[in-house]
């Protein structure tokens, strides 16, 4: 019979007693994955275990598909002896208890957002405020704003105590899932004076202090209640990236979408329960690491971007540029954001400046690395995007290559 995690312990530990031999590492990709013989054998000894996962949105929703491109990924490798539960659209818990349902065994691994529980995650909120420092270009941003929250997560030791200290081993302890936010609008919005008293939905702390500086006033909403407040009046904007407008249908309601540079979103975990995960056979782990990780990464870039492709296709939508003034005043703002970083205090981080000139360090360091792997960084947002490339995305195998070797398995010891 199939043993669900969570009620499993004597299994676990019948499964740690099982021949431990290793299963090859394969390049990333998409590449063919080489086999050894003994890993098959382990495959075939283990028990049956069924794993639980949660997530807030639908099974086809952006937030979903990395997690059912692992789930579909490590069924196939295990051949059907792993499986996995998921629970769609919070039917199990809601977004802001994903973390805590990790920590205390009620699911056994997922994606899960810090910032929505600040309190609880101190170095996570000195570093959510850091995701507009990517570059402008939204493929070349997005693949270096994933490599460098990643990259640092793991040469921080303090974020990852945040983590570990509630019982969760990080597999992908930060994830910059937003390159950048913009701004959809009832009426055109170009100019500083055009964004003055226009209430503007905003969904954390870090969009209010930037629609603040730009004289808007801020508006917290629910995402679900956004697509009322726009249809009714009750906002005239809303803080929102192109993929917003694929989940919630905002196009109906708004059709003013300006690239005005709000930041990112950067605070998205990947971690699965420390007992759960320290009771896996090293082969399995090591699955975990070469094929799940992998999948889960491809399908995060590929659904994320191909919204944002189909989006910026849309003829319903208007596209607008910013006014240089706009721009300025954010580049100030985030100027001040820097300068605030280095001197915080109340955060578990032993040396703040030094912690920024790290991200920072990093930051080039992904820039670089993913421009010598021959991604475009021309264009400077998706609609010039789609233009130069006919709307066709790139291969991100050499992009998943650096990611997954030299980053994510260096630091799990693979």
């Amino acid at each position: 019979m199939q043993q669900k995690i969570p009620m499993r312990a004597a299994v676990m530990a019948a499964s740690v007693a099982l021949a431990l031999g290793l299963a090859a590492c394969s390049p990333a990709g998409g590449a063919e994955r080489e086999t050894d013989p003994s890993a098959e054998a382990d495959w075939d000894s283990l028990e049956p275990l069924e794993f639980r996962m949660a997530t807030f949105g639908g099974e086809e929703n952006l937030h979903s598909q990395p997690l059912n491109a692992l789930a579909e990924t490590m069924e196939e490798v295990s051949g059907g002896k792993l499986t996995f539960e998921i629970f769609y659209g919070g039917a199990l818990v809601p977004s802001t208890e994903q973390g805590t349902a990790i920590s205390n065994g009620i699911t056994d691994m997922g994606t899960f957002f810090p910032a929505y529980t600040a309190s609880e995650y101190p170095a996570d909120e000195w570093a959510s405020p850091l995701a507009f420092t990517p570059d402008d270009s939204p493929v070349v941003g997005s693949l270096q704003a994933i490599g460098t929250t990643l990259d640092w997560a793991y040469q921080t030791p303090e974020y990852l105590e945040d983590i570990t200290s509630k019982g969760i081993t990080p597999l992908l302890p930060r994830i910059q899932t937003s390159h950048a936010y913009n701004l959809l609008c009832k009426d055109e919005v170009t100019t500083l004076a055009d964004v003055q008293g226009k209430r503007i939905r905003i969904g954390g702390p870090t969009h209010t202090a930037e629609v603040e500086a730009l004289g808007g006033v801020p508006v917290a909403l629910p995402n679900t209640e956004v697509f009322e407040g726009l249809q009714r009046g009750v906002i005239d904007c809303t803080v929102a990236t192109l993929t917003d407008i694929v989940n919630v249908g905002l196009a109906e309601v708004a059709d003013n979408f300006t690239f005005v540079p709000f930041s990112g979103w950067s605070s998205n975990v990947f971690g699965v329960n420390t007992d759960v995960w320290e009771g896996l056979p090293d082969f399995v782990r090591e699955a975990f690491l070469d094929d799940g990780l992998s999948a889960y990464l491809e399908a995060f870039v590929q659904a994320e971007m191909a919204a944002n492709v189909e989006v910026a296709q849309m003829e319903e939508l208007t596209f607008l540029t910013p006014s240089d003034e706009i721009v300025d005043v954010l580049d100030g703002y985030h100027e001040a954001v820097l300068e605030s970083r280095r001197s915080a205090t109340g955060t578990p981080l032993a040396d703040p400046d030094t912690s920024l000139d790290l991200y920072l360090e990093t930051s080039e360091k992904w820039l670089g690395l993913v421009q010598d792997a021959g991604y475009d960084g021309a264009p400077a947002n998706w609609n010039e995007y789609v233009a130069a490339h006919d709307g066709e995305l790139p291969d991100f195998g050499p992009w998943l290559e650096l990611v997954l070797n030299d980053v994510v398995k260096a630091n799990h010891g693979s």
